[in-house]
């Protein structure tokens, strides 16, 4: 299971925009994970590495990675360790289909999604 503290220090890197950053700090985790928790990680180190592509102007590599956070992700809970999951989805899909549509700097220019604590 993900620490908080290094979870924490995941999501301020994500909320920073510093994804290939979040990715190196999310990617051991996951890889020491089982279950839900493994996919949870799995699915929000495929989103920062999409956006990690979209900000560089990879929208093969943006489309590829949220296509495959969202297939993912969707296996999860809509909330997990605080975060909410639901709202990550919908976020995400909403980046992928502008990507799709040929709107990746636009997505880009008005800043992408933040990782949001679920609430109550």
């Amino acid at each position: 299971m993900a620490t908080p503290a290094a979870l924490a220090a995941a999501v301020a890197l994500f909320d920073r925009g510093a994804y290939f950053e979040a990715h190196e700090v999310l990617e051991p985790l996951w890889l020491a994970a089982t279950g839900v928790d493994r996919e949870a990680l799995h699915g929000l180190l495929q989103v920062a590495v999409g956006f990690h592509h979209a900000v560089n102007g990879n929208a093969h590599g943006a489309a590829a990675l949220l296509d495959r956070a969202l297939a993912r992700l969707g296996r999860c809970p809509d909330s997990w360790m605080g975060l909410d999951l639901a709202r990550l989805r919908v976020d995400s899909a909403a980046v992928r289909a502008a990507v799709h549509e040929g709107r990746l700097a636009d997505v880009v220019a008005a800043g992408l999604p933040r990782l949001t604590k679920t609430t109550g």
